[in-house]
This record gives structure tokens, C-alpha cells and sequence, in this order.
């Protein structure tokens, strides 16, 4: 199991929520290879109490990812890295 207390770090001096800090870095992870699909992120309460953070707090954050398709709800059995990652595209910003 990965070290998320390591890898997911609060800033308190920011006005960004935290759990939208948490649905970013966990992101982040997935986008650099770190989350793999398929791979199984910990129980609300387990991340919660390593980040020493409310359980809601988390909830809300699996909620995002999974509204934007990063991640899947598994009924009764948790949250999934989703195999059907969203694609980025980058803009170009240069003028035709």
C-alpha cells in the first residue's frame, strides 16, 4: 500500500478546499503512473485517519474524482482507479 500520508499534503495557507487538494493530487498520481488502473484506493476511514482529516472531508473528494470519471465506486467494496482514464488535451495558445 502507498504511502498517501507522504504523498498527499495539505497547504492550510490556501483558500482552495481541502477536499479539492486531495481530488488534485490523487490526480496528480494517476496522471503521473503512480495510481495505476485498475488499483484500489483506500476506505474513506482508512485515508482519513492518515491524513488526519474528517471522513467527510474524503467523501467528498472520492465524490469528485469520481464525477470527472478518475475514479469508480465499487459497491461494497470501494473506490477503483478507473481503467477509462479521462483524456487531456492541451491547448495551444499559438494564433493561425
Amino acid at each position: 500500500m502507498l504511502p498517501y500520508k507522504n504523498l498527499i499534503l495539505i497547504d492550510a495557507d490556501t483558500t482552495e478546499p481541502l477536499y479539492r487538494q486531495i481530488a488534485a493530487q490523487l490526480i496528480s498520481l494517476i496522471q503521473e503512473g503512480k495510481l495505476l488502473p485498475g488499483t484500489l484506493l483506500p476506505s474513506t476511514r482508512g485515508l482519513a485517519f492518515d491524513l488526519q482529516l474528517h471522513r467527510k472531508t474524503i467523501t467528498a473528494a472520492y465524490d469528485v474524482l469520481v464525477s470527472e470519471d478518475w475514479v469508480d465506486n465499487l459497491p461494497r467494496k470501494g473506490y477503483r482507479v478507473s481503467y477509462d482514464l479521462p483524456r487531456i488535451k492541451p491547448r495551444s495558445y499559438k494564433k493561425k
